[in-house]
Parts: C-alpha cells; sequence; structure tokens
C-alpha cells in the first residue's frame, strides 16, 4: 500500500515529466512558428511575419521562466541549450537592418 509519501513522491514525478514535455513541445512550437516567419517574410506578408516574431518572442520568454521549474539538471541542461538555439535563430532573423529580437 502506497503512502502518501510516496503518492506526493510520484505525483511530483509526473508533475516534472509534464513540465520537460510541455517545453519540448513548446520549443518545437517555438522553432515552427520562426520558421513561418520566414515564410511569410519571402511573402512579403509583413503582418504575418511580426505576429510569428512575436509569439516566438513569447515563447522563449515563457520557457525561460518554466525552465527554472525544472528539477533534472540533465533535462534542464537540453531546455536551457535549445532555448539558446532558438534565441540565437531569431536574433540572426532580420527585417531589414533591425534583429528579430527587437519587439
Amino acid at each position: 500500500m502506497a503512502t502518501p509519501a510516496d503518492d506526493l513522491k510520484e505525483h511530483l514525478a509526473r508533475s516534472q515529466r509534464s513540465l520537460i514535455d510541455f517545453l519540448r513541445v513548446d520549443l518545437d512550437l517555438a522553432f515552427t512558428m520562426l520558421n513561418t516567419a520566414e515564410i511569410e517574410k519571402r511573402a512579403g506578408n509583413t503582418p504575418r511575419m511580426k505576429a510569428a516574431l512575436k509569439t516566438v518572442r513569447k515563447a522563449l520568454k515563457s520557457i525561460r521562466h518554466l525552465a527554472g521549474r525544472v528539477q533534472d539538471r540533465t533535462e534542464l541542461r537540453k531546455i536551457h541549450a535549445r532555448a539558446n538555439e532558438l534565441e540565437a535563430a531569431l536574433t540572426q532573423f532580420k527585417i531589414g537592418s533591425e534583429s528579430a529580437t527587437d519587439p
């Protein structure tokens, strides 16, 4: 029979797995939105490009904030590395003479 402490540990483990899965999916989606911004840029659709970039910036901010709750250091390093890749790609995205990291 599981004790309340065992139940709590299992709940926390499930919570951590869900958080890590969410952050991975959010990173995937943010990269997809960055690709969408590039497509919209090539199509000359500046409003949609800017909307996609805004979504990427918001996602990156959220990911950075929530990553602090990840307890597994190995997973945390992976998430940080991927977020850093996203930020670098966002920084390299150019809109005229401006970087996409500019709001």
